[in-house]
């Protein structure tokens, strides 16, 4: 069994007894006269909890065996290579912005191609927007960038490269 199937078990069956234990004390009939009066209903919904908790660590410690969905965590920053700071108001900003400038290493398999969607784009508009990515080799294949940008990516390019 798979840590990822494992964890959806625990997670099910820790659904269950979370439920049960509400289930349980709204079915479970109130027994004994005045001050233990319920009590058994109590201690029925709080053994059910306990049930609960300990599938709960059982999911939660497989779970975090599991492979994450980012792949940020194999990106590591190898330098900076620079800020700038920018005149927002072109953009319908009030004030300046700074860009910082990375040069980042990716220590897995990447696809040759992905897209990614901005869901909530900062132009304003309400469809999100598609943005397709892909490698090239450096520096040859990079396409023309604006210059501030270029600056900053000449920095990488090895001193007799011709761009």
């Amino acid at each position: 069994m798979t840590a990822r199937t494992l964890t959806m078990v625990f997670l099910a069956l820790w659904l269950i007894a979370f439920a049960g234990a509400f289930l349980a004390f709204w079915l479970t009939p109130a027994r004994d006269f005045g001050l233990t009066a319920g009590l058994n209903r109590i201690s029925t919904f709080l053994g059910w909890q306990a049930v609960a908790g300990f599938l709960a660590v059982l999911a939660w410690t497989t779970g975090t065996r599991l492979e994450k969905g980012t792949g940020l965590r194999r990106l590591s920053v190898r330098s900076c290579l620079g800020a700038r700071i920018y005149d927002g108001r072109p953009w319908g900003r009030p004030r300046r912005l700074r860009f910082s400038f990375f040069h980042l290493t990716y220590a897995g398999d990447a696809p040759e191609r992905w897209r990614h969607l901005e869901e909530h784009p900062s132009d304003g508009s309400t469809d999100p927007i598609e943005f397709e990515f892909y490698w090239v080799r450096f520096p040859a294949e990079v396409p023309q960038l604006h210059p501030p940008l270029e600056d900053y990516l000449c920095a990488l390019a090895p001193p007799n490269s011709v761009r």
